[in-house]
């Protein structure tokens, strides 16, 4: 049974009022100018310096917008700095506040202190009632779950606005009270996220209902992964029951067995290995069920056997129909020791990039099998692994890289993709158009990249082979 996995979800707010709208039309201009160019480009620049003179803070904010959108960086923060000096009491004051101080604060009381003082200053009767305030709420009800106190927590869980966002902060204050050892309480919060949609959709309210869908399948899956752990079996495949066929894992299958539904275990089962999501419990129970469905277990091996060659030529026709050719960005990058590795000295072997940070879960679930990788191609010099830590939130994120690989026994070479001083971009992963991570570039011999995946899927057997049959495909290129 895979353990709860925990969404962050405390969302890093945009440093201004534009972060909030969609794009205006000075915004669309501004990408029109800078294609133009020129005089057309400095006359827009100019344009847009004059506006500056204005008492609306969202003018300022448009401007500030615009200036990012050119790729001006250094202006933008400055019309920033300026926002907050002429409107010390407007959304920008309001979001930086929130950032600098309730969301660093991790002493509950101390926090709920600087919520208070916040919501005084920054008040929802003037600036109006975002989901902000709402981010604030439940930051204080995870802070005070972290350290145990359910009580408060629910206090300011039953503050929140948005219902149709209420499932997230439900799921964060679960997922801390169930590491705090209080499962009665982790349970009651994993329940109210599910019961919140179900209820959003008998009172018919469809904006709400459409939010709190989102993420619909995520809460049925930690309550029942938690009624599961809690040993409440019936109320786990209930929930289970409720889930789309593709979010059901292997506990499902185990519970249909415990049920006396042996046959939708065995096919559920064959799926799984089918979609090369099968482990060796997997494996185990299919077998102990054909013997129970077929009285022996003459056939068993053969069975599945035809299982795992279907996976096999599927996954085998979907990485041919992955490959891609387009030249791998190249870079310079300092390792954990300080000694500096450059894409382009390692022209002639097989590279592997690994885009990952440490505050990443599903970066973190694919370890395993990146590890069993790492060691089956040990002792080939022509294939090399780079894991590159990017989009760091803290400031000693090597420290922190270095400490979990080494707290976990993962041998890999790490390079650190720090945000650049003058851009504030971590330059490596924006080169690659990374948009998410984990992130997967597979690189052959002549620095032409192959292969790109995003996220972690599958059973670590199921990883190991579908990158060694990259590395193995890009080895082969000659152009």
């Amino acid at each position: 049974m895979k353990s709860i996995v925990l969404t962050i979800l405390y969302i890093v707010l945009a440093l201004c009022a534009m972060a909030q709208r969609p794009m205006n039309e000075n915004q669309k201009k501004a990408l029109e100018a800078q294609k133009a160019g020129g005089e057309t480009l400095a006359r827009f620049k100019s344009e847009l310096l004059y506006k500056l003179k204005g008492k609306e803070e969202s003018v300022y904010s448009d401007v500030a917008q615009c200036f990012y959108y050119l790729g001006m960086e250094a202006t933008f923060d400055s019309i920033q700095n300026v926002i907050v000096k002429k409107f010390p009491h407007g959304v920008l004051a309001r979001n930086r506040y929130l950032n600098t101080y309730i969301y660093s604060e991790m002493n509950p009381e101390k926090q709920e202190v600087l919520f208070k003082k916040w919501m005084k200053r920054f008040p929802p009767e003037k600036l109006g009632e975002s989901i902000v305030y709402d981010y604030a709420r439940s930051s204080v009800a995870g802070t005070y779950a972290r350290n145990g106190n359910w009580q408060k927590a629910k206090e300011y869980i039953d503050r929140i606005v948005t219902k149709g966002w209420l499932g997230e902060p439900c799921s964060v204050v679960a997922g801390a009270l169930s590491k705090c050892g209080d499962m009665e309480h982790a349970l009651m919060f994993y329940k109210l996220a599910v019961d919140n949609c179900e209820q959003l959709q008998k009172e018919g309210d469809k904006a709400s209902f459409a939010i709190a869908m989102r993420g619909y399948p995520s809460y049925l899956s930690n309550y029942a992964t938690a009624c599961y752990e809690a040993g409440l079996h019936s109320e786990a495949l209930a929930t289970m029951e409720k889930m789309p066929p593709h979010r059901r894992d292997k506990s499902y299958a185990l519970l249909m067995a415990e049920a006396g539904r042996p046959l939708e275990s065995f096919l559920c089962l064959a799926d799984m290995i089918k979609a090369g999501q099968a482990d060796e419990e997997v494996n185990h129970k299919i077998e102990e069920l054909y013997i129970q469905l077929n009285g022996s277990e003459k056939g068993c091996d053969t069975y599945i056997g035809r299982l795992r060659k279907a996976r096999a030529d599927q996954r085998n026709e979907e990485i041919i129909k992955s490959m891609i050719s387009r030249s791998a960005p190249d870079f310079t990058l300092p390792d954990a020791e300080g000694k500096v590795v450059k894409l382009a000295d390692l022209r002639g072997k097989v590279v592997v990039l690994d885009f990952w940070a440490t505050w990443c879960g599903p970066c973190k679930r694919s370890f395993p099998a990146m590890q069993k990788t790492v060691e089956k191609y040990r002792d080939d010099p022509n294939v090399v692994f780079l894991f590159i830590h990017t989009w760091e939130k803290e400031n000693n994120a090597t420290e922190e890289a270095v400490k979990y690989l080494k707290d976990n026994d993962y041998s890999f070479r790490l390079l650190m993709d720090l945000k650049d001083p003058k851009t504030k971009a971590n330059e490596v992963v924006k080169s690659y158009g990374v948009t998410g991570i984990p992130s997967k570039f597979v690189i052959d011999p002549q620095g032409q990249i192959r292969f790109h995946v995003t996220g972690a899927a599958g059973s670590d057997d199921e990883i190991v082979a579908e990158l060694s049959q990259m590395i193995e495909m890009a080895r082969e290129k000659k152009n």
